[in-house]
């Protein structure tokens, strides 16, 4: 393992030592605030949400215990989920020696295949059982709320939203620009370690500008204040890490303080920018670059979320008779082109590429290798292609149209790893026409998706939203569909007019 002195440690004490250095500055420690915000002049709504402050009742704590995992990764009690749903009469819990139970053994998940050094390594927390059904319960009493509280531009960890939305909003606002000859910037932000930098002083702030009462801002003083964690290396665990900032990835609770923690980012920053993971912002002059730097700047000191310099890129759609170099002579980030990544998908002007679909080919096929095909049995090969091979696709074609080059393609590969278990399997091996194979099991198949069927599937339902969810963030977009589609959609559709709000004519 790498140390920041670019020295390898290579001892379980070094690692320890190392990791409890890292972590500690990273968790352990809390820079003083340079930058406030100033509530008043944001006009933020409130919500009426003193009924979250009521007593915690024995059926909230007893749903918490039924919805955890059965056999999920014990924390540092050691109880399982089984044995948790097994106690009784832990309802009325109470501040005192609250960290005695506030605990967590941290398991460090690589990011990477070549993880070298701690920054390498995601840490999961395992956390103590009755902390995580407190967590619950007060998780299972926000989730109603948080469509009422949270913009709909903003998907990420909201039951019934989906970052497939964010990418279709992006997607349409930047080929609606290019088709409309607009001059336009796209930024891509990412904040460095958002999780990790979260700020309890600001947390409580924005709870309180949202509308939660003092008993449960007070909950979450004392959740905080009172965490600790173990980092476990080679299944032995280290010294104890008093927190002082962030939020736990593996508690119940953090997502959705996360999303009230970064609610108001749009309007703290620019009405354009959405400091999460990407942001549009309209740029014609020179001042519009350094300002949005500076307010980046602000943003980052005030809460905590700083923009990693090192991951900012820009991109440029009909900027042609602009005079780039100057507008961006002082951007700290990187000057890119179109195609890039976003939110894991290729983002492009025009249509996805071969290339595009290569890569999504060539990682179904990376796992073949690793499984050892041929010392299973086909009954146990058909379960990975149900599990695990035709659910990598899933991802992408929500938001595209795969060719019929790329559908063969995967199609051959979850072919031949059922019928051989390798990549070579020839006609003589494959038993049964893949088209049957693919039938469900009422019709004599094996139940494998039809990627034809099943991507023509994914498409249609952006259709249905429109007409069911139009305030999607996207709705205000051409959909990226083809006229077959359209008619198909319409074909399987009843459409009744009620008060005619909806109504086109």
């Amino acid at each position: 393992m790498g140390a920041e002195e670019d020295r390898e440690v290579t001892s379980q004490e070094d690692k320890a030592a190392h990791l409890f250095s890292h972590y500690s500055s990273l968790l352990g420690s809390l820079s003083a605030r340079s930058e406030t915000i100033n509530w008043s002049r944001l006009g933020i709504q409130q919500h009426d949400l003193q009924h979250l402050d009521s007593e915690l009742t024995e059926q909230e704590v007893h749903q918490a215990i039924l919805d955890a995992p059965a056999e999920k990764a014990p924390g540092p009690d050691g109880f399982i989920g089984d044995l948790v749903r097994a106690l009784h009469g832990i309802f009325q819990l109470r501040g005192r020696h609250w960290n005695l139970l506030n605990t967590a053994n941290i398991t460090l998940i690589p990011k990477r295949d070549d993880a070298e050094t701690a920054q390498d390594y995601r840490p999961i927390s395992l956390m103590h059982s009755v902390a995580k059904i407190l967590a619950k319960v007060l998780a299972n009493r926000l989730a109603p709320h948080l469509h009422s509280i949270i913009s709909h531009s903003q998907s990420a960890f909201i039951k019934g939203r989906s970052i497939h939305d964010n990418f279709q909003y992006i997607q349409g606002a930047i080929r609606h620009f290019h088709r409309s000859k607009t001059l336009m910037l796209f930024i891509k932000l990412d904040i460095a370690k958002a999780f990790d930098n979260v700020r309890l002083d600001y947390l409580l702030e924005v709870l309180k500008q949202i509308g939660f009462g003092q008993r449960w801002r007070g909950i979450i003083s004392l959740i905080w204040s009172t965490t600790s964690s173990r980092i476990i290396l080679n299944g032995e665990s280290g010294r104890p890490i008093q927190h002082r900032c962030g939020l736990r990835q593996g508690d119940p609770l953090s997502p959705m303080l996360f999303t009230q923690y970064n609610a108001f980012s749009r309007k703290q920053v620019n009405k354009g920018c959405y400091p999460q993971s990407a942001a549009i912002q309209f740029v014609t002059h020179k001042s519009d670059v350094e300002n949005l730097q500076l307010l980046l700047e602000w943003f980052g000191e005030a809460t905590g979320l700083k923009t990693n310099i090192q991951k900012l890129e820009i991109y440029k759609v009909n900027c042609e008779a602009l005079n780039i170099s100057n507008i961006l002579d002082h951007f700290r980030g990187n000057i890119a082109e179109f195609p890039c990544k976003y939110l894991g998908l290729p983002l492009r002007i025009g249509r996805t590429s071969r290339a595009d679909e290569q890569i999504l080919i060539d990682k179904i096929g990376s796992k073949l290798s690793g499984w050892k095909g041929k010392l299973l049995t086909r009954a146990g090969r058909l379960q990975l292609v149900q599990a695990v091979l035709s659910a990598i696709p899933t991802y992408s074609m929500t938001n595209f149209t795969l060719s019929s080059w790329a559908v063969k393609r995967i199609d051959h590969l979850h072919r031949n790893f059922l019928w051989k278990g390798s990549e070579d399997a020839k006609g003589g091996h494959c038993l049964v026409n893949w088209k049957r194979v693919c039938r469900s099991k009422f019709l004599g198949g094996l139940g494998i998706k039809n990627l034809y069927s099943f991507n023509r599937a994914l498409r249609l339902r952006w259709l249905w939203l429109k007409w069911r969810q139009p305030n999607k963030p996207w709705a205000g977009f051409q959909l990226n569909q083809s006229n077959v589609k359209k008619d198909l959609f319409r074909a399987c559709t009843r459409i009744v007019v009620g008060n005619g709000r909806q109504a086109c004519f």
